[in-house]
């Protein structure tokens, strides 16, 4: 019976400044749910947060994960960074990925 925001729903590496970013999204989205939840709980509940919050913020969570994961080897971010040349579309989807923003945007 816990919704989880911010941090406590899946930390991530700090270095894109996304952190308050996704933990007030998560709050926003969190608060309709919160309150259903305390008139009355339920799986629904549950599920309707855990998928809300993978829609929303989820993907980037994964973006940054890989971002860092890759900044902690050289040689990846090395590969990552000829492939980015290589293919400039490659790394505004990245960059799409993080923001969470969709072309049209």
């Amino acid at each position: 019976r816990v919704l989880a925001i911010g941090d406590a729903a899946g930390y991530v590496e700090p270095f894109t400044g996304e952190g308050m970013t996704w933990s007030l999204e998560g709050a926003l989205l969190a608060a309709p749910l919160a309150v259903a939840g305390a008139r009355a709980w339920s799986v629904a509940v549950e599920r309707a947060w855990i998928r809300q919050h993978r829609a929303a913020i989820g993907r980037r969570q994964r973006a940054c994960r890989v971002i860092a994961h890759l900044l902690r080897r050289p040689g990846a971010l090395d590969l990552a960074l000829c492939a980015i040349a290589r293919a400039p579309e490659s790394g505004d989807a990245l960059a799409l990925a993080l923001h969470g923003r969709s072309e049209a945007a």
